[in-house]
């Protein structure tokens, strides 16, 4: 949870960024995958294997059909780092090779330049951002000039880089073989700030940035979240097992998977779990996500899972243990196995094509349509991203996100519901819409909202509409626990006349069979109320406030007399603030209200008998509070009898 006492350079980005102050995509997008439609040029995928004789071959292939239209050769051991595509440049590493190369007018075999006085990490993939690839060496990160291969820097103390560097703004982020993760500068490669995970990072174990946020899972039973500007740890999530590979965020979301066959999904502003899938296996590749499902590599299949729900959808089967990353685009999933790379529908998990290699597939495919890579996996950011990757994962859609409070919430207990945090970085939303009952009907519009249920499972679903006529929505499963306080008003008479009285009743009950609620009831009148006579609260009030610990299963009424002195519709309200006895720390909150309704014909008030069997004008020298079991207090024109009784034995005070 966020600690109110401390504002971060995080959090002012964040509020700024909502407000169009700051470009919201700039520093970790708000990753929101749309369509690809409006690239020009041929779409190939491009990934590298092993070819028989030693060597690498990275093939270049009809995304349609899976035909080899081209390919590029070149030395090197086993293969795992994945090609990135920028500005008409193939920039790949060799691996153990300790070459970097650049070619151009792919599907030709035309180098541009090549680095071959470094030792570069196995299994990094370069990212380009700005003309300049950065990727991990065996002691630390390298900058290359992307157009002329000429080396900016190199950084030889921070531990062997196994994963793909992220770069938003002007720092590069890395996780390290030595359990650190480095913020360094872009220009330099100086050293901003660095966070010890007393782990390792893992060979597919990327940090991702969103939002200001570094998220990182080491290879350890904990995930980080850590503060980009200053590496202060923002919150952390203890898992089942270890984690090790590189977390997708998208739609406010952590998905990672686990080696106790588990895939997590974590709320990234608190690192609360929306839900947890289990496999069948360990979760051996980064996530990707597309639409509305997220895929994963788990020993010979891909498994496709609702990624709102971790429903499982479809598995997809190969003959040969899987170690590239699936990636999406435009409705198909591709990915490699041992000796085949594949391109499955991502909507059945039928193959649509396979394509046999020489040798182990062990890269992660990407896409390319004009200049720059375009899959799933680039544009989240997650693997062998550029300087195009914010921009495009920048949805041009609004994004719907919500919180909710209490996040332990009880049966029939007011739950508050609010979608501030939802964004829309190039309109204004103008619709926010609840369904709260899993039927695809509006329960409830506003940005901020209140609801109940009863106990149990509840899906609940924001909608979210911008000036555009842009939709996006986002799920969420609330679990409520049993009813613990009810919290009634009801009144004789709902329509009166001016200046006469009506007599409200305010109930609360504990359903608890074992445990005391300590309860702080609020009642809020409205302000054209004849206040007559005050005992315990200032003249002119028009609140009060009476505190009580309730024994379990017991209810105490409050009878108060009201006398409308206005013309109109008027709200009663009360809140009640109540949590078991000796445990503040689960505090819950309940609103009640209804509305009386007075005419303008002059009514006479209650008469003396009235006022004396009601209590009005009848004062008591204490302050209004809960706890004697009769008692008479007049305030602001309003009375209040309290009634105790109890619901096993039937008892009712006189």
């Amino acid at each position: 949870m966020t600690d109110l006492g401390r504002v971060s350079r995080r959090d002012v980005v964040k509020t700024l960024s909502s407000i169009g102050v700051v470009n919201s995509g700039g520093f970790g997008s708000n990753h929101k995958l749309r369509n690809i439609q409006n690239y020009t040029g041929n779409t190939y995928l491009y990934f590298s294997s092993d070819k028989e004789d030693g060597g690498k071959k990275c093939y270049v292939v009809n995304i349609d059909n899976g035909e080899v239209v081209g390919s590029v050769e070149y030395p090197g051991l086993s293969q795992y780092s994945s090609p990135t595509y920028y500005g008409d440049k193939l920039i790949i590493s060799s691996g153990w090779g300790n070459k970097l190369y650049a070619f151009s007018n792919v599907p030709s075999n035309q180098k541009e330049w090549v680095v071959d006085d470094v030792e570069l990490s196995t299994h990094s993939s370069p990212t380009v951002v700005n003309n300049t690839v950065y990727i991990g060496v065996e002691e630390g990160v390298l900058s290359v000039d992307a157009g002329t291969g000429e080396k900016i820097w190199e950084t030889t103390d921070h531990g062997r880089i196994p994963s793909s560097p992220n770069v938003v703004n002007d720092t590069v982020y890395v996780g390290s073989k030595d359990g650190m993760v480095y913020a360094l500068d872009t220009q330099t490669g100086d050293e901003k700030w660095s966070f010890n995970t007393n782990s390792t990072f893992g060979d597919w174990a990327s940090v991702t940035v969103y939002n200001g946020v570094v998220y990182a899972a080491p290879r350890t039973n904990q995930f980080y979240a850590i503060d980009a500007y200053d590496g202060t740890e923002v919150w952390s999530k203890s898992t089942l097992g270890e984690t090790g590979t590189s977390p997708t965020i998208v739609d406010n979301t952590a998905f990672f998977g686990s080696s106790n066959d588990r895939i997590y999904a974590l709320d990234v502003n608190d690192g609360q779990e929306k839900w947890t899938s289990e496999l069948s296996t360990n979760a051996y590749t980064p996530t990707t996500v597309s639409d509305e499902r997220l895929y994963i590599g788990l020993g010979s299949r891909v498994r496709a899972l609702n990624k709102n729900t971790g429903e499982h959808l479809w598995d997809f089967s190969t003959d040969f243990f899987i170690r590239s990353t699936p990636t999406v685009y435009n409705g198909t999933v591709y990915f490699g196995s041992s000796n085949s790379m594949y391109a499955v529908n991502t909507t059945n998990g039928d193959k649509e094509w396979e394509l046999e290699t020489a040798g182990s597939v062990y890269s992660s495919p990407t896409v390319v349509t004009g200049s720059y890579s375009t899959d799933s996996r680039v544009l989240l950011g997650t693997l062998g991203h550029h300087d195009q990757w914010a921009e495009e994962a920048r949805s041009s859609k609004p994004v719907a996100d919500f919180t909710y409070a209490p996040r332990q919430p009880t049966a029939q207990g007011d739950i508050e519901f609010d979608a501030s945090a939802s964004q829309a970085p190039d309109s204004e939303i103008v619709q926010y819409e609840w369904d709260f009952s899993g039927d695809d009907t509006t329960d409830s519009t506003g940005e901020k909202t209140v609801f109940s249920f009863d106990e149990g499972s509840h899906q609940v679903t924001l909608t979210v509409r911008d000036d555009e006529g842009n939709v996006a929505s986002t799920q969420e499963i609330v679990e409520v626990g049993p009813e613990r306080i009810n919290v009634s008003v009801t009144a004789s008479d709902t329509e009166v006349e001016v200046n006469e009285s009506t007599y409200v009743t305010y109930s609360v009950a504990n359903f608890l069979t074992s445990d005391k609620i300590d309860v702080q009831l609020l009642v809020d009148t409205p302000s054209d109320v004849d206040v007559t006579s005050v005992r315990g609260a200032d003249e002119g009030s028009n609140q009060f406030t009476a505190t009580t610990t309730l024994p379990p299963s017991s209810q105490e009424e409050i009878r108060v007399t009201l006398t409308i002195t206005g013309a109109g519709t008027h709200a009663i309200s009360a809140i009640a603030d109540y949590h078991v006895s000796g445990n503040p720390s689960n505090a819950d909150r309940t609103v009640r209200s209804l509305t009386i309704t007075a005419d303008s014909t002059n009514g006479e008030g209650p008469s003396e008998k009235e006022a004396e069997s009601s209590g009005v004008g009848v004062v008591s020298d204490r302050t209004p509070g809960f706890g004697i079991s009769e008692s008479i207090v007049a305030l602001g024109g309003a009375s209040y009898v309290m009634k105790k009784r109890i619901f096993d034995s039937g008892e009712k005070s006189d």
